[in-house]
């Protein structure tokens, strides 16, 4: 379930007018982050044989061969659990970059797609075209509701009572779709 809602969280805060230049270059900037946490995989591995500390716990799942860290394991015995750590935030930074490689490409070639059918090739993913974010859409309306007159019986605590109780709907909703907890499984050689 949390892969839904990542996914409608995504859909409800993504720009869909976005220029393809735009995302190809949003792209390329998420891609060379990656150095940061390949840089501290390095790091904490290399900290860990030196010093022989024991790591935090891991922050995702994860699948090691042992025999392809047995080394480092015969060397220091406590490193597991650090190289669990290290390789953990490094696979997860390189599967958000993976997703959103592929989102773009596939939004950006369906979108073309379309464009052709519907005849939108001139204006469809070029620079300059207006932000189209569901989630400002939404804001825009809801102000919108709030002036009509057919609400003005509705004073501004009810209306904060209102948004509170939405608001703390789909954040709690979203919470209790999404899956918690890390585990790791070690399969042996």
């Amino acid at each position: 379930m949390s892969k839904l809602t990542q996914g409608v969280s995504q859909a409800y805060n993504f720009d869909w007018a976005a220029s393809d230049k735009k995302m190809m270059d949003d792209l390329k900037q998420a891609a060379n982050a990656l150095y940061v946490p390949l840089g501290e995989t390095v790091g904490k591995s290399l900290a860990a044989l030196v010093v022989g500390k024991v790591g935090s716990t891991a922050a995702t799942s994860l699948r090691i061969r042992e025999g392809a860290i047995a080394a480092m394991c015969m060397i220091n015995p406590t490193i597991k659990e650090t190289l669990v750590d290290a390789l953990s935030s490094l696979r997860y930074a390189v599967q958000e970059v993976v997703k959103k490689a592929l989102f773009v490409m596939t939004y950006i070639n369906a979108r073309k797609v379309a464009a052709r059918l519907l005849d939108k090739e001139d204006t469809w993913g070029k620079e300059g075209q207006s932000p189209f974010i569901v989630s400002e859409k939404v804001e825009e309306t809801w102000a919108k509701v709030k002036e009509d007159e057919y609400f003005d019986w509705v004073n501004e605590q009810q209306w904060e009572g209102i948004e509170t109780m939405t608001s703390t709907f789909f954040e709690t909703l979203g919470d209790l779709l999404s899956e918690q907890g890390t585990y790791e499984e070690w399969i042996p050689v």
